[in-house]
């Protein structure tokens, strides 16, 4: 399960990690590891709100250079002939990603809206917002993450998190999805993605700095309400996958092996990556993983789709690239209910 879920992860941990640092700037205790993490988020932000085009000027001022990147990017169109445009996101990345093809950036820039799952950038800056949005995350009946966890597995994540630099008390009062993500931004780091260098994060800037319409297809509440409503067993599986792959390295290698096959546009080695296998029979709590994350998920963006070209406005639509993939991905459901969707070479 673990290296079909790292892509998934992606889409989720982005958000949720921004929140957990703005959340510790809330938090009353006051010893030196704790003060020193929120002085680093608190920096965070103000480097955020100080330079919000500074990956589009990086961009720009590249605009000489030819991209060096392929990725999968469609075009659907009604009968009508409305137009809306589908791009695939990596919610991290490298420097290399950039510039993005032409044609890519032509279609951005000739839509009238830019649409993603969660304004991850308005959400940063709201740090009210992002302390009721974490509320699904946070165990309010006096119980701890040692309460929902076997003790063993307790201890491997502690010791992950302090490994990693991350571990602070407070964290125990939240739940395992928060301990995963924390354990995964590790990973992210070490295989040398940068959450600024987002392509979500790259069209939000641009189009705020640019006064271009942004639709928020969901939110970040939304998306942590759904990370908290996991059952206790399907948190302590995902926990416990994130472990296992920090203890073995193994998650650095798929992140290297995702971006790499993102930029390269390579379908097929993606599809392996991100979906479920077809001839394997799937446990239930892979389903309850896969129901939330992608299925249910998949379908309320479809009809955001079919409401948003019937509209008329070109909207380009910017959401995490697995989202597109299989036979219950956007690309598919739009084919299959009569919209011509073609792929950009």
């Amino acid at each position: 399960m673990k290296k079909r879920i790292l892509a998934i992860l992606l889409a989720a941990l982005m958000l949720l990690l921004c929140s957990c640092d703005m959340l510790g700037q809330k938090d009353d205790e006051s010893d030196a590891s704790e003060a020193e993490s929120s002085e680093v988020a608190g920096g965070s932000s103000d480097a955020e709100s100080n330079d919000d085009s500074s990956d589009v000027s990086d961009g720009d001022e590249s605009g000489d250079k030819e991209s060096t990147v392929t990725p999968l990017f469609w075009k659907a169109t009604d009968a009508e002939g409305n137009v809306l445009w589908l791009f695939g996101s990596i919610h991290a990345g490298y420097d290399g990603y950039y510039p993005l093809p032409d044609k890519v950036l032509e279609a951005y820039n000739g839509s009238d809206a830019l649409a993603v799952e969660a304004d991850i950038i308005a959400f940063e800056k709201d740090l009210e917002a992002a302390y009721k949005a974490m509320m699904p995350l946070i165990y309010t009946d006096g119980t701890k993450i040692s309460d929902h966890i076997s003790a063993e597995l307790y201890d491997r994540a502690v010791a992950a998190m302090k490994d990693t630099g991350m571990y602070m008390s407070m964290y125990d009062m939240y739940k395992p999805a928060v301990w995963m993500s924390l354990i995964e931004s590790a990973c992210i780091e070490g295989a040398g993605l940068d959450t600024e260098k987002g392509i979500d994060r790259f069209f939000l800037k641009d189009a705020k700095k640019n006064d271009k319409k942004i639709v928020e297809i969901e939110s970040a509440a939304e998306q942590y309400e759904m990370l908290g409503g996991f059952s206790d067993e399907l948190q302590e599986l995902l926990l416990e996958d994130a472990v296992t792959s920090h203890e073995d390295k193994s998650d650095v290698e798929g992140l290297k092996e995702l971006a790499d096959a993102w930029g390269k546009g390579d379908e097929a080695t993606l599809n392996e990556m991100v979906l479920l296998p077809e001839d394997e029979e799937i446990d239930a709590l892979t389903q309850e993983y896969w129901k939330a994350m992608m299925t249910d998920r998949n379908n309320g963006m479809v009809e955001y789709c079919k409401d948003a070209i019937g509209s008329g406005d070109e909207v380009f639509v910017v959401v995490g690239l697995a989202h597109f993939l299989g036979e219950d991905g956007i690309v598919n459901q739009l084919r299959e209910a009569g919209y011509t969707v073609e792929e950009i070479d």
